[in-house]
């Protein structure tokens, strides 16, 4: 199984020609040339990622301290059980999106690599800021690792982990590309099936800030199926039979 280079991170002998950029193994200087782009896509996909702008305190959440009192207590538990299971799959991704970014070798890759994992740091921040408006300091860290003791979460979150974690061990073309689809099953999945509770807590009149928090961060999530979805395509594309054996046309 071909095992991946990371790329150094100063290379003077670095190809300088769009066509010889590869998205893993490949010989880059680096440099970041927003003209000379070889996968088109990326063009469009940085600025709506720049567009998406966003902090978290824009959205007033006096109304939320108060709804969440009044919640059901079975309303209440999937609040806290799912903020809790999406705080860490956003600090998970935080983590690991540098440790992709290592093996790619296309520049205009790393460049949205690193817009979405400051989006994925401003998605955490925006749970902390949901907790800290409606919770006691206790309950607070209370709901932030319910994750690790809630069976059902703990078992979603291990799946994924499981996956990144292998590839800080395993180096093979093989580990990187169940890593990069272990990332498009969490943002394309496991965040939306988590973002549909807070959308009916908002269709009923309740909760309506964390509703507009998961709006923005939803907005965000589709440039990161959208860019995890042309990664998989481009690695698609560059395989051969001996890396990719299982991909089909």
């Amino acid at each position: 199984m071909e095992q991946l280079k990371k790329r150094p991170l100063f290379n003077p002998e670095g190809s300088v020609e769009v066509r010889d950029r590869r998205m893993i193994n490949g010989n880059t200087t680096n440099l970041n040339d927003f003209n000379n782009m070889k996968y088109g896509w990326v063009s469009d996909w940085y600025r709506q990622a720049m567009n998406n702008f966003w902090i978290p305190e824009e959205i007033n959440l006096l109304r939320d301290s108060k709804d969440y009192p009044l919640l059901s207590p079975g309303e209440r538990r999937a609040y806290d059980k799912i903020l809790s299971f999406l705080v860490f799959l956003d600090s998970i991704q935080t983590a690991n999106l540098p440790a992709i970014s290592e093996y790619i070798t296309a520049n205009e890759i790393n460049l949205c690599l690193a817009i979405q994992t400051f989006q994925e740091a401003v998605h955490s921040q925006s749970y902390s800021y949901m907790l800290d408006t409606i919770c006691e300091p206790q309950t607070r860290n209370e709901v932030l690792y319910q994750w690790k003791n809630d069976p059902h979460l703990l078992a979603r979150n291990t799946f994924i982990g499981d996956l990144y974690n292998e590839f800080q061990k395993d180096k093979s073309s093989r580990a990187f590309l169940k890593a990069v689809v272990a990332n498009f099953i969490l943002e394309g999945v496991y965040f939306y099936s988590g973002f549909m509770f807070f959308y009916n807590l908002g269709r009923n009149h309740k909760m309506t800030g964390s509703s507009q928090e998961i709006r923005y961060i939803n907005r965000d999530e589709n440039t990161h199926l959208w860019l995890f979805r042309n990664i998989i395509l481009e690695l698609k594309k560059g395989r051969t039979p001996t890396v990719y054996p299982r991909m089909r046309q």
